[in-house]
């Protein structure tokens, strides 16, 4: 959008959600290009023209933007309604293009292009290597640590009064430390993409459920073993839609109990005595004890009258199956979901811990 370019837009409420209805878009559609090449036949998606449409008329979207703080839209709805209507007439469409660009030249300066052996490389390039090979490389090192302590701690080697060979072997003791651990950085990644997609979420859940919620990111530059952090991507969907759709009170009634009409998701990572700790703390109602207790007795899994610590009832939300909700949506409510967070996160020998309190 040319606008936002120039200043004279600001990118925030319909038009972040036009941004990413236009990536969702763009990569549908490049995602189809191997089949259109193999068909001889471009489809072009259902809602191409309305947001073809939405983009080149921003100004229709301004008047929702400040509507009472709620995302409601009218305006976006009669930008949508009348293109809509041409999706059922492709041969009418505006066709996508994608002729080869024209050769940078035509257009502007050509850039001086350095030879290989006169690149200097930037700090912070990089190159992609094949996960198997990393993982061979990484073995290997593994037993070199283990080959290297076994000439270390060879008898003919520990009685030797041979102070250079000492030497030696302490100097290669040291050597081998550092490939080890430089070795095992090369697998470690930030959580940062991890958390800036569930950030993308929060937005998403926050509009289905009609709530505001600002998300905020702490320590999103702590760096996990590449493995862990594709793990723990599926337990952080499961607790994000929790913390917005369970957690976060509407506006109205957030604003009834003296409460801010945002609520606030915060989802943290920092290095604690030699692991890490994910936090997701949101500042919604608080888990509610009696609703859980009396889902609990009607279930048969506790008893009437039982006397539980916080930390027992807390533990109940993660028994198969187990859901407070009044109402099952496509967000929550089918008590499935935080059983797969404990047991997801065991796996990775980590541990879940709740604390909370009411409102």
């Amino acid at each position: 959008m040319t606008a936002c370019a120039r200043g004279t837009l600001v990118p925030d409420g319909p038009f972040v959600d036009l941004v990413f209805e236009s990536m969702d878009l763009l990569r549908r559609m490049v995602q189809n290009l191997a089949n259109a090449i193999a068909e001889g036949r471009y489809a072009i998606p259902a809602n191409y023209a309305n947001l073809l449409y939405r983009l080149e008329h921003p100004e229709e979207l301004t008047g929702a933007v400040r509507a009472a703080d709620k995302p409601a839209e009218p305006k976006v709805e009669e930008a949508e309604s009348e293109p809509q209507q041409d999706t059922q007439q492709p041969a009418e469409l505006p066709q996508p293009s994608f002729t080869t660009p024209e050769p940078a030249t035509q257009r502007e300066p050509a850039a001086k292009t350095d030879t290989p052996s006169s690149a200097t490389p930037t700090a912070d390039a990089t190159v992609k290597v094949n996960m198997s090979r990393l993982d061979n490389l990484i073995n290997m090192v593994g037993e070199l640590v283990i080959s290297q302590a076994m000439v270390s701690q060879d008898p003919d080697i520990l009685l030797s009064a041979n102070r250079k060979l000492t030497q030696n072997v302490a100097q290669l003791a040291k050597i081998t430390r550092s490939l080890q651990e430089l070795a095992l950085s090369m697998r470690m990644v930030s959580v940062k993409a991890t958390f800036q997609k569930m950030a993308r979420l929060v937005r998403d859940v926050a509009r289905k459920s009609n709530k505001l919620v600002e998300f905020e990111m702490v320590g999103d530059e702590t760096e996990l073993d590449r493995n862990v952090v594709e793990a723990i991507a599926d337990p952080l969907v499961h607790m994000v839609r929790n913390a917005v759709d369970h957690g976060i009170e509407p506006a109205e009634v957030r604003q009834q109990n003296g409460k801010p009409r945002f609520g606030t998701v915060t989802l943290c990572a920092a290095h604690e005595g030699g692991s890490v700790v994910i936090t997701l703390r949101d500042n919604g109602r608080g888990l509610n004890r009696d609703k859980i207790i009396a889902k609990a007795v009607e279930r048969g899994l506790v008893d009437p009258g039982a006397q539980l610590s916080d930390r027992d009832i807390h533990n109940l939300i993660f028994l198969p199956g187990f859901s407070t909700a009044d109402k099952v949506t496509d967000v929550s409510g089918r008590g499935v979901g935080m059983d797969v967070v404990r047991t997801n996160i065991e796996k990775l020998r980590g541990s879940v811990e709740i604390d909370s309190v009411a409102g």
